[in-house]
């Protein structure tokens, strides 16, 4: 490695860690998926869009490569990425093989090229139904970084970074269960050691100096891939550290994590016999940083059925061909009510009190904890209205 139908759709998101209600997922046969990979699902962190300075900075400059630099200002959309690195275990309940050096079902699983990693995100996918990908850069940076609390909250420096990384210093030689270290501000863990990872980008010297500043996505060609944090056999493991390789290429020391596209929980569609608005399940998630989330009364079902009775599009959105998101912030308090409701994003104004109504109406929920204790959680409700 060189330096190494009228749709509604809604998401429940909490501004905190990460844990998530899925729907039974079911392979291609029919068959309920194995249990690793549902937790491989649960394991996705919602990363709202946002603007932060990707490259080397602060005590990075002093050690950067020159491919790490200039420092830039990137902008990216909305999307979800693995609080882990990819596990043996999870590799084998899609291959059914593990290439790894270091054997291990918690340990990253490593030893596996970037055409590998495709291959097994097309199988994950095929036995999902979900949209897995690789993270590109950018994205990668962006979770490594803390997103948009990046350096505002735990100033990186030696001392700190040897709390969250498996490196040279401190791994003896050999990779490590995965999350076996302190996570970042928004829990990610294991971003600058443990294995470098894989990303999707094509890897130019000077692309720093080229990227568009909107969801860079890389060269459009080449013949090396990026790979991106240090790893247990490295020593700098910061966040700006880049490296390459040929994506055939497997190494004892290389990884990967996976992104997600989309975080759609449900689709609200109009009833074309005219009777209201009908729900279909899709994948129901809930974000947040508590030990244990609240819960709608009755579960992941129930909300869908309280969401299909009572949510609907404003005739007045509709005659008027008025499409767009809503997005509203609430909050479930300790005692589990919903607190104070606030539009963030508007889009009309009956569209906007129809998402205030339907937030103001949910009945209690079962609240969060943390500690064994109840604690209140921030969500966020996009509700995205189109013809």
């Amino acid at each position: 490695m060189k330096k190494l139908s009228f749709n509604v759709c809604l998401w429940l998101v909490p501004m905190l860690f990460s844990g998530q209600l899925w729907a039974q997922p079911q392979n291609g046969s029919g068959r309920t998926l194995p249990v690793v990979l549902k937790t491989l699902q649960q394991k996705m962190v919602f990363m709202g869009g946002g603007t932060f300075v990707m490259g080397a900075v602060g005590d990075e400059e002093a050690v950067a490569q020159q491919d790490e630099k200039p420092a830039h200002e990137v902008e990216l959309s909305s999307f979800s990425i693995s609080k882990y690195e990819v596990t043996q275990a999870e590799w084998v309940a899609v291959m059914g093989e593990n290439p790894s050096h270091f054997k291990g079902d918690d340990l990253p699983v490593e030893n596996v090229s970037w055409e590998d990693c495709q291959e097994f995100i097309q199988r994950l996918n095929q036995m999902t139904g979900q949209n897995f990908r690789l993270p590109t850069e950018a994205e990668w940076e962006y979770a490594a970084r803390g997103g948009v609390f990046a350096r505002n909250t735990i100033p990186r420096n030696k001392q700190i970074r040897s709390t969250m990384a498996w490196g040279a210093n401190n791994s003896r030689n050999t990779t490590h269960k995965v999350g076996s270290k302190m996570p970042n501000e928004l829990g990610f863990f294991d971003m600058v050691g443990n294995v470098a990872e894989w990303c999707s980008d094509w890897y130019a010297a000077d692309y720093y100096s080229l990227s568009p500043k909107k969801d860079p996505l890389g060269p459009s060609v080449g013949s090396l891939k990026v790979v991106r944090g240090g790893s247990f056999c490295f020593g700098r493991c910061d966040e700006a550290e880049r490296g390459y390789f040929s994506p055939q290429g497997r190494y004892r020391n290389v990884g990967f994590r996976l992104a997600l596209e989309s975080l759609t929980v449900a689709t609200v569609r109009e009833d074309k016999r005219g009777e209201g608005t009908i729900i279909d399940p899709l994948e129901s998630r809930v974000f947040s940083v508590v030990e244990e989330q609240p819960r709608f009364p009755g579960g992941d079902a129930a909300l869908m059925t309280y969401l299909r009775n009572n949510l609907r599009y404003p005739s007045s959105a509709r005659q008027n061909n008025i499409q767009g998101m809503v997005l509203a912030q609430f909050v479930v308090l300790a005692d589990g009510s919903v607190g104070d409701v606030e539009i963030l994003k508007s889009l009309s104004p009956d569209c906007d009190a129809e998402v205030r109504r339907l937030i103001k109406t949910l009945p209690k929920f079962e609240p969060g904890k943390q500690n064994g204790q109840p604690v209140k959680v921030k969500y966020r409700l996009p509700v995205r209205f189109s013809l």
